[in-house]
């Protein structure tokens, strides 16, 4: 028998679908993002001077909603013991449900309550809201609570 010399494999060459398709989905999520602003709001809230005593209460939350057009919350965040006037800012980590348009008017709330969670308003609670909508990218909004319901 002959002995067979190993010939070297020749190195698979790299197929130019496969290279495509890698790159596609690299760059992909950074094309949908260009142009499009990370959601982001900020401002101060402060309270109305009659209800500076109330605010102080030690088992208060500060629930600060962004709801949309149809009065869905969007984006959410919630301080325990607030101290008044306080800075604040919502950001993609605040967001509830995904926003279908980063110019969408939305509606700003903030609620004054005693209890710890999410939920709506009720008797006793302190809310304020802005009588102008907001879009993401807005900075420097002043929301004061001025209502007891």
């Amino acid at each position: 028998m002959r002995s067979k010399r190993s010939q070297p494999r020749p190195r698979p060459r790299p197929n130019a679908l496969a290279i495509a398709a890698v790159l596609a989905v690299a760059i992909f999520p950074l094309a949908c993002r260009r142009g499009r602003r990370a959601f982001h709001i900020s401002g101060t809230i402060a309270i109305q001077e009659r209800f500076q005593p109330a605010a102080r209460d030690s088992k208060r939350t500060l629930v600060i909603l962004l709801k949309n057009g149809g009065g869905v919350p969007v984006a959410a965040a919630r301080i325990v013991n607030p101290i008044f006037p306080m800075t604040f800012s919502l950001g993609p980590r605040d967001l509830i449900l995904p926003l279908s348009a980063s110019d969408e008017p939305l509606w700003l709330e903030a609620q004054l309550t005693d209890k710890n969670r999410l939920v709506p308003p009720g008797k006793g609670d302190l809310v304020g809201t802005l009588p102008e909508p907001v879009h993401s990218g807005d900075a420097g909004l002043y929301l004061k609570i001025s209502r007891q319901l």
